[in-house]
Order: structure tokens, then sequence, then C-alpha cells
């Protein structure tokens, strides 16, 4: 859907025109079914609410398999919706992971760099832009400096843009999310209109700081400054610690771990508080409520920590639990089929009843996964940005196997995670026929797709990046974001 475009409205499916009405009880008829000009009256329209947590990896979430407690109140939210097994972002840091999912455009159709670092462009049609135009109350409430005007600018397209955050740099790294959790009710219960609401929690990013420890005896406050613990450098070296967050004190690990599940259980606590009020709600009980993540998060499995810097699993795969009480039959699937969080518009638009041209999305509908007999959307992932020391990287994610493409410093590892779930065993150099032959069908992909976005390498900035104030750029600092 183009910026200036009109949309055009879609039939109710419940409303049936009998066979044989006369011309003018026909034209009467569709009249009556229009929907009024945005803004003079509210359209019949369900409200759709999208929880997005920051630095979530799927496997640590209780619907994934965890051991641990970490979300009881997503655990009984995902035993009433569809849960996505196998899911990926559109790239591995925040803000171009965020701004991919909001527009269903990869980053580097969005800006002039494969690393996602320059906000969108003013003429950029996003997501909340299409539900406005049919008439929606739209808010977004985030703790996140990836998402500030300067950096995003998506807040053109919300009502209500409010960072619910500490932006004096004092209590930056906290996640505050009753703080948004608040905000956020208090808009839904102001809105006379159908809304949509985009939810940002910052926990469980690092640095991990829970106000309890809920899984062993880890002070809460010993990782405050992460980095200098896990790397056994001075804090925030640029020199030692920003290029690729390696891991050389491995002993930490699983109190770091510790901590960042109690962060994931903090927000999970207050997510339930919005889910319960969204139930109690009669206008509210049929909203579409999506709760998933951006990226990932390492712990040393393949030597690093945190995000960004490489592409293996635990730092890709995210979670996406869709609820549509419209679709009954849809409550307790699963959906083992690869699929991106670049689906998340098109899918919304679907389910939502709201018409739009599926080429103006790079992601595609999941609505097949909420019929009756289910099916297959897609099966392939592609996310991208530049990794250690800002080397252009992108992984391929299809069926069962997964490239890691490394442009500026060439490279090509290969995985079979059916039998490699935990990618030790690169087989990109195999001379077995099976694995030549999926080499080759992963490669022509990333080539079809590289071709199409139509875009350079990446650089350290980009051609169109912003100048960062001061402010803004300590509160990035205080998330590892800059040097």
């Amino acid at each position: 859907m183009n910026a200036t475009s009109t949309p055009r409205p879609r039939l109710p499916r419940s409303v049936c025109i009998p066979k044989g009405a006369k011309p003018v009880l026909l034209a009467l008829c569709l009249f009556a079914l229009w929907p009024p000009a945005v803004g003079r009256s509210q359209p019949a329209y369900r409200s759709v609410i999208v929880i997005q947590m920051d630095s979530l990896r799927a496997d640590h979430l209780q619907p994934y398999g965890y051991g641990r407690a970490t979300s009881p109140n997503i655990a009984a939210f995902a035993r009433t919706a569809t849960v996505f097994e196998q899911v990926y972002p559109a790239a591995s840091w925040t803000r171009p992971s965020i701004l991919a999912m909001l527009t269903g455009r990869y980053s580097s159709e969005l800006t002039t760099n494969i690393g996602g670092t320059a906000p969108i462009k003013d003429n950029q049609p996003t997501l909340a832009s299409a539900m406005r135009a049919y008439g929606y109350a739209t808010a977004a409430f985030y703790n996140t400096a990836q998402l500030d005007p300067k950096t995003a600018n998506v807040q053109r397209d919300f009502d209500v843009f409010k960072d619910y955050g500490d932006a004096s740099g004092k209590n930056v790294v906290r996640g505050h999310v009753r703080r948004g959790v608040d905000a956020a009710l208090d808009f839904l219960r102001s809105t006379h209109t159908p809304a949509f609401v985009y939810f940002h929690v910052l926990n469980p990013h690092h640095p991990y700081i829970p106000r309890q420890n809920f899984f062993g005896k880890t002070p809460v406050d010993k990782f405050r400054d992460s980095y200098s613990f896990a790397t056994g450098v001075p804090p925030y070296d640029p020199k030692e610690v920003q290029p690729c967050y390696l891991a050389t004190n491995l002993a930490v690990v699983p109190q770091m771990m510790e901590l960042y599940d109690s962060e994931i259980r903090i927000a999970d606590a207050e997510i339930g508080r919005l889910l319960r009020f969204l139930d109690a709600e009669p206008r509210y009980r049929d909203a579409l409520v999506i709760v998933t993540s951006d990226h990932g998060e390492e712990f040393a499995e393949h030597g690093g920590l945190y995000h960004g810097a490489r592409f293996y699993e635990e730092s890709l795969r995210v979670p996406l639990i869709v609820r549509d009480t419209t679709r009954p039959f849809s409550a307790g699937r699963r959906v083992g089929s690869v699929v991106s969080l670049l689906d998340v518009a098109p899918t919304i638009l679907s389910l939502a009843g709201i018409d739009y041209a599926p080429s103006d999305y790079s992601g595609q509908s999941l609505l097949p996964y909420f019929t009756r007999r289910g099916g297959r959307a897609r099966d392939t992932a592609i996310i991208e940005r530049p990794g250690c020391g800002y080397d252009a990287t992108v992984a391929v994610r299809q069926g069962e196997w997964k490239m890691i493409i490394r442009l500026t410093r060439p490279r090509v590892e290969l995985y079979d995670l059916r039998r490699d779930p935990a990618e030790k065993h690169d087989r990109a150099r195999s001379a077995s026929p099976d694995v030549r032959r999926m080499y080759k069908a992963l490669y022509a992909t990333f080539e079809t797709w590289y071709r199409r976005v139509n875009r350079p390498l990446a650089t350290r900035n980009g051609d169109d990046a912003p100048e960062i104030p001061d402010q803004l750029r300590a509160r990035l600092r205080a998330l590892g974001y800059l040097n």
C-alpha cells in the first residue's frame, strides 16, 4: 500500500446478500456496508496488540520447552494461541529488526546499508500507517533508544508515540516494564475506536539487572557492567569489547543466565497483567494479540555474548505466538515451518480483514496457518546485518538447512539443523552430493534475494545515518550499541 492510496474496504465475511435481490436493494445494501470515511465513525475492525520483548531467544520460554519457569503467563497465553516454532527476524539487532517488522521490508530495502543504522524514509509506508488509514487509533510504547524519532522515524504513523523509559541516563538500562504496561492500559481504556498498539519491552536486554533473582543466588547487580565481567577487560573498552563481544570468562555465563531468565520472569508478570485486561474487557476479547521478540541472545554457545555479531540459532531464533479468538481451531496449534518476522505485517492485515497489495511487502501472510486445515505459507527466512567488526553477513534458513554468508571477507558456513541443531559441524566443504545440492540451493536463494534488494555492502554508518544528539548517544552507549 503506497503512502497516498486510499485503502479498499473488504466486506465482512458474515454478510450475505440474498440471491436475486433487486438492483436498488442491492445498491442500498452495499452502500450501508461500505465503511464511512476515516475519522467520522468507528470501523468494524478488531483491535491488534503486538508485544515485542527485546533480546528474547525462543528457547528460554516455557512454550518452547524451557525447563525454568520463566514465563508462566506467556505459557498460559500460548495454550490459547498458535505457536510458531521456527521464527527468524529480518536482522540480528534491534533497530533494523523492528523497522523490518513494522514495514514488512528488509533493512536493505529501507536504507542505504545492510546494517540498518539509518532511519526509514518519510515516504515509507508502515503497518501503523495502513491501520491508521482504516480508522484505527494507533499507539506505540517503547523503552529503547533504537526507536527514538532521530534513529527510527516511525513516530509519524502513531497517534501516541511514548518512550516510557528513562532518557536521563541514570536508569537507562532498567526495563521499566510496569511503567510501560500502565501507559498501554491507560491508552486502551481511553480510546473509543479499534486500537493498534505496539508495545516494546526492554527486558531481557543486557545488562541483566533484575530486581530479584528467581533462579539462583547471584546478586542482581553483579552484571550491571556485564561487558567487563564477561570479558575481563575494563568497562566498555572499544578495542576489546565492542567488535565481537567474545566471552573470555566462561565461569560467569551460568550466573548471567540466571539474571537473564529473571528479567524474562519479571516481564512475563507484567505482560500477564496486560493480557488479563484484554481478556476481561469485552471490547478487547476478540483482539488479535501477538507476542514476539526482535532477536535472540548468546551465552557463549559459539564463543560470544549478547547479540548482533554472530548468526547462530541462539542469536537469531525468536518466539512468535499469535492469538486470534475468532479462529478457535487455531488455539494450541504449533507450526514447525520456517517463518520470518517480515510476515507479521501482512499477517495482521489479513487476519484483521484489511485489503493490501502483497507486492508491497517482502513478507508473506501466515493466514493459511489459521485456517481449519492449516498450510505452508513459506519455508525460508533471510537475516542480514554486519557481523563482527562490520563484516557484512547474511544467513539463509531454508527447510532444515542454514547457510551463513560473510560478504566482505568471503566465507560460507552450512549446517544441517536436523542432525546438528547446535551448529557444531560446518558442512560447507563436504563432498557429499546431497550436501552440495543443498549448498547450491541455499546460495541461489541468497543470490536472488541480494539482486532484489539491490543495495551495496555494509558501511560503518551508511549514507543516511543521522547525527545523534549527545543524550541519545549516551543512552545507546549504555546498552552497548556505540563505542
